[in-house]
């Protein structure tokens, strides 16, 4: 193995490398260790035509380096055709921790690819094919390399929501069949909406899409559909609630829910006895648009004579105002932290 020492300045990235450099906490504990001890493993580069070299393996230690303003760092210097060079850059960092589905996704494609480049593609039986070399050595089923490389024809923008976890990977690989123009629209639709397509909401488009039925109206009519998850459960002590109401009786409504004082729940005549529980439930979903004050629909957990709602529903409103402010003054600190 021939090292040689070489110029941090002759040293340019990979052409079209999948894998990012972030200046995050684990770059600047490399920053530190290079500074202290120096770059204890060589890089690997191979020269190009034009003078200077091309990274395959090292765009990290060359980069920390830089920031630590060391000139030269100690190389591997390899002549490799561009393929080679591919397979290996992929090689060398598939297996890092914390990598991004977006970097995953060309990894494969670009290894796929050099693979069917170099005649390597199945057609010996038992032989495997590109991608079921690529998922062993990456340690994935086939399926999952194939289900990554979709990813690739995500447009850049919700490729990047993917990225940043507010889209699934499953219903980000169904909207993957999406053409580009309807990828457009529903980034719209997600900005105008200020929500992201669950699996269910992912399938039916791409179903529509697939039928040439998939226009804005369609994609905006799926997307303002409530999800389930998003729904906001807050109970609601029926003692708190009790305290206001005393010995009130009223009459229940026709398929509601009888209340006969604090704690005491009945349901309506004819219907099925339950166990009356201890608490109640009130629920509040945030309609407001992005930027807009939000607005709150409650729920009535009890229905009665208006006498009845008129005590009750300031009650409800007002617990459910004071725990959503308090809901999104957490989020708030999170996002900040």
């Amino acid at each position: 193995m021939n090292i040689q020492e070489i110029k941090v300045s002759e040293c340019a990235a990979f052409q079209d490398n999948p894998f990012q450099v972030r200046d995050d906490e684990g770059m600047e504990l490399l920053v530190q260790s290079i500074k202290e001890f120096g770059v204890m493993t060589p890089v690997v580069v191979r020269p190009v035509k034009e003078g200077g070299y091309e990274i395959v393996s090292g765009h990290r230690r060359i980069h920390a380096c830089r920031r630590a303003g060391i000139e030269e760092i100690p190389a591997l210097v390899r002549d490799m055709e561009r393929d080679s060079a591919v397979i290996f850059m992929v090689d060398s960092n598939i297996q890092r921790e914390g990598l991004l589905p977006s970097e995953k996704a060309f990894a494969y494609k670009m290894k796929v690819e050099a693979l069917r480049h170099q005649g390597k593609r199945s057609v010996q039986p038992g032989q495997k094919s590109s991608r079921g070399a690529v998922a062993e050595n990456a340690g994935e089923s086939e399926t999952q390399v194939q289900r990554y490389i979709r990813l690739t024809n995500l447009e850049k923008p919700l490729l990047s929501l993917v990225d940043e976890g507010r889209i699934a990977f499953t219903p980000a690989v169904e909207l993957s069949y999406l053409t580009q123009q309807e990828q457009l629209d529903l980034l719209e639709t997600i900005e105008s909406e200020d929500a992201t397509p669950s699996l269910s909401q992912a399938i039916r488009m791409r179903k529509l899409s697939e039928a040439g039925q998939l226009d804005m109206d369609g994609i905006f009519h799926i997307m303002s559909e409530v999800k389930g998850n998003q729904k906001e459960y807050i109970k609601l002590s029926s003692d708190k609630v009790g305290k206001y109401l005393g010995k009130l009786r009223t009459p229940p409504a026709e398929g509601g829910l009888h209340f006969e004082g604090p704690g005491l729940l009945r349901p309506p005549p004819g219907a099925p006895a339950f166990q009356p529980g201890r608490e109640v439930r009130g629920m509040a979903k945030q309609t407001a648009p992005k930027r807009q004050k939000p607005r709150l629909i409650v729920q009535r957990v009890f229905t009665g004579e208006k006498s009845m709602e008129d005590v009750l529903f300031p009650v409800i409103y007002e617990d459910l105002r004071r725990q959503l402010e308090r809901r999104r003054t957490l989020d708030k600190e999170g996002e900040s932290g």
